[in-house]
């Protein structure tokens, strides 16, 4: 009789939450298809995949022979017919995962006799080159993508990738599992924790740990004016407005004035998160290739990038307009903090041109896009967004239609079955 597949997933990235989550996501719909899973992580991605699986889950920590060491303890233990990885190339990167990866490693692997999978989440695993990180004028550092074993496939999870075949793209696409609605009941519970007068909306602010410690490192000041830029941003709306900013360093400022009030809480379990989200009127964040931004789509709850397009001559320009003065206020404290990003602060639209994520993706029209410093035309669009306007029209149609393709996908255990096989 056949043995239940097992299968040994790696998350080594420290401080990036999505890829975890996926990867915990794909491991429960393995399980349900009767795979056995077992867990390499970095301290970071543990919390995110622990409650799940308690007790099949090994943390790698600072040491490369203290890591490879417990690698080749897990291979030995599993006996993996496959190893996934969320993803690969981030092993290879100088900071932000742990230290697992050198030449004799990759050697290794290939010997394993598993067959080797890794997740794509940002296009990292599409070919060797170099991704630039931060902007132009101050960048933070770059790094050289790696070749992939020969022998490893490229699954592609969706969101936020895009269902259907790309031309010159590498991968299988396949359906990550959506989130569950949640019953009305819940839904009230939730934004009672939050709102006074359930007529409010309850805004949802998520900025990830990487780009919170990146803008810190590069003294960016911007997260020290979002709560009021937010309040004048949402000023038009004409109704009580919570702005709920999950992170673990509390990056709005904690003010409640008229009919706007921020809080800071922080990060939850996956499904408590996905629960926030639901409860949702409108989701919000600075990275316009999130995570956390498919689950809200998956959700159908209204979603918003805050980007900038502008250079600090032409907002200047404009200082005395709502909106401008505040890139004036951040340029002033910080000399060069100005600069267009569409994923703050690493990326512009030429880098996400670049990844494969431009302005036409599909996953990337289900979002509204608002200049973060546009003031007037900002608000205007909110209130298209949260009214039911072109806007609100323009990005349901937008994701209905993504939806409807994403349910014609295969599933994690489908598409890795059919691989194998």
């Amino acid at each position: 009789m056949r043995h239940a597949r097992r299968f040994l997933l790696v998350a080594p990235s420290e401080m990036s939450t999505g890829e975890a989550v996926t990867l915990m996501s794909m491991a429960q719909d393995l399980e349900r298809g009767g795979a056995s899973c077992t867990f390499i992580t970095s301290e970071g991605a543990r919390r995110y995949i622990e409650p799940g699986f308690p007790d099949r889950l090994q943390t790698l920590g600072g040491s490369l022979r203290e890591n490879q060491r417990l690698w080749t303890q897990a291979i030995e233990q599993s006996r993996p017919d496959a190893i996934i990885f969320a993803d690969y190339p981030l092993l290879f990167f100088s900071s932000g995962s742990v230290p697992l990866a050198d030449d004799a490693w990759v050697g290794a692997l290939e010997r394993t006799g598993a067959a080797l999978f890794t997740l794509d989440h940002l296009g990292y695993a599409q070919r060797q080159r170099i991704v630039a990180f931060g902007p132009p004028h101050m960048t933070f550092g770059m790094e050289v993508t790696p070749a992939l074993p020969p022998n490893m496939e490229v699954l592609l999870p969706c969101p936020i990738n895009d269902p259907e075949p790309v031309p010159g793209r590498r991968g299988r696409p396949f359906r990550c599992e959506v989130a569950p609605e949640i019953s009305e009941m819940q839904r009230l519970a939730v934004r009672a924790r939050y709102l006074d007068d359930e007529q409010g909306l309850l805004v949802l602010h998520t900025a990830p740990g990487w780009a919170v410690h990146l803008a810190r490192d590069l003294g960016l000041p911007h997260y020290r004016f979002l709560s009021e830029l937010l309040a004048e941003m949402l000023a038009g709306l004409k109704r009580q407005v919570v702005v709920v900013s999950v992170h673990a360093e509390g990056l709005l400022a904690p003010v409640h004035i008229s009919g706007f009030r921020a809080i800071n809480v922080p990060p939850m379990p996956p499904d408590e998160f996905e629960r926030l989200i639901a409860a949702s009127d409108l989701m919000l964040t600075d990275n316009a290739i999130s995570v956390s931004l498919g689950k809200a789509v998956s959700l159908g709850v209204p979603c918003a990038l805050l980007a900038n397009g502008s250079g600090i001559t032409e907002l200047q320009e404009r200082r005395g307009e709502p909106g401008a003065r505040w890139a004036c206020a951040i340029e002033q404290v910080r000399p060069g903090a100005i600069f267009p990003w569409e994923v703050f602060p690493i990326w512009n639209r030429d880098d996400l041109d670049h990844l494969g994520f431009g302005d036409e993706h599909a996953f990337r029209r289900c979002t509204a896009r608002l200049e973060t410093f546009g003031g007037d035309s900002t608000r205007a669009r909110l209130v298209e967004l949260l009214g039911g306007g072109p806007v609100r029209k323009s990005t349901d149609d937008a994701r209905r239609e993504y939806m409807r393709r994403l349910a014609e996908l295969p599933t994690a255990s489908q598409i890795v079955a059919t691989a194998l096989a």
